[in-house]
């Protein structure tokens, strides 16, 4: 359903039923002053009408729905402390539309926000060889393939751990988008998937390598 539609059913209604509680009257005669006031308006009852069944006698009858203005039009001629109940549970029917629409906003911005998310930004790839090639690849798919590519070659070096240089040597996912691996490696830190330990040179002359091992390796 969409959002016109569900404002469209929360239009503001009060029921003849309701009317006859508020004004302590029978409904059989609140529903007959409707019809006067109908007459007198040029007005089709029938887009007004519906029925409903009584939970005690299972008898179904007829109940009218009014907006506001038929509403306040019909009690003009009740009593003061009437048309007082009846105003004042339009306030509360006006509140509640209010925080109604508010829920549903926020219903139809969350909707819109995880269709987003699920789609995500998509990022143009342009390779330039003679002519222009555009390729647009979704950024989780780019990221996922980053982020097995780097568990997968650090799981299969278990004793010696894997550096940068050879992620991106043997990865074209990780060596085309350095940036977000450096990104995804630190976030596989943080987490504590892999750690990153500095190894001195054998000889003890040489520079030491920093090298990316398995949680609990080394």
């Amino acid at each position: 359903m969409n959002i016109l539609a569900q404002f469209a059913e929360n239009k503001k209604t009060m029921s003849s039923r309701e009317i006859a509680e508020l004004c302590e009257k029978q409904h059989k005669h609140v529903c007959r002053d409707i019809e006067v006031m109908f007459d007198a308006l040029n007005l089709n009852s029938e887009g007004y009408a519906q029925n409903w069944t009584h939970p005690q006698n299972g008898q179904t009858y007829t109940e009218y729905l009014l907006d506001e203005n038929l509403t306040m039009t019909l009690v003009t001629g009740y009593s003061v402390v009437l048309r007082h109940r009846v105003v004042s549970r339009w306030k509360q029917l006006e509140l509640s539309t209010q925080q109604n629409t508010i829920a549903i906003s926020s219903q139809e911005f969350n909707q819109l926000k995880n269709q987003v998310e699920q789609m995500q930004y998509q990022v143009a790839l342009l390779t330039r060889k003679g002519k222009q090639k555009v390729q647009i690849t979704d950024d989780n798919v780019i990221e996922s393939k980053i982020k097995q590519d780097i568990l997968r070659m650090v799981h299969a070096n278990p004793a010696r751990g894997v550096t940068l240089n050879e992620l991106k040597k043997n990865s074209r996912a990780v060596q085309r988008d350095l940036e977000i691996a450096e990104r995804i490696i630190n976030q596989l830190i943080d987490l504590e998937e892999i750690k990153l330990v500095l190894i001195p040179s054998p000889s003890g002359r040489g520079k030491p390598r920093n090298a990316y091992f398995v949680k609990g390796g080394r």
